[in-house]
């Protein structure tokens, strides 16, 4: 009988537990509240702020393509001249072995004609 348990030891043990749930509810509440709080004190961008530094982007992002448009034209005027220079020389030097093999000829004929 000595282990029997009275009501009023199950009343107090009931009352033990709804006093810890209580407890634990009240330090739920506190943290959400905390964390309520340090949500509120984050700082969101506003839509203004926002559309200015997009802005920003958009305008930044035109300067780079229109760099790079540039450097791609100047690269192929580039490569034009280069080509152009080729054919210059490949002319510069069919000129110059046609004079020189006139000369030859030239040569030739006045060394036959004078001996």
């Amino acid at each position: 009988m000595s282990d029997d348990v009275t009501i009023g030891e199950v009343a107090r043990r009931v009352d033990r537990i709804d006093d810890r749930v209580e407890r634990m509810d009240a330090d739920m509440h506190t943290g959400f509240d905390s964390l309520r709080q340090a949500i509120g004190k984050l700082s969101f961008v506003s839509h203004e702020v926002y559309d200015t530094s997009r802005g920003a982007d958009v305008a930044r992002f035109g300067r780079l393509e229109a760099d790079l448009r540039d450097e791609e034209a100047a690269r192929k005027t580039s490569e034009e001249r280069a080509e152009q220079r080729d054919w210059q020389v490949r002319v510069a030097l069919g000129v110059a072995l046609f004079g020189a093999v006139l000369s030859v000829v030239v040569a030739v004929l006045s060394a036959t004609v004078a001996g």
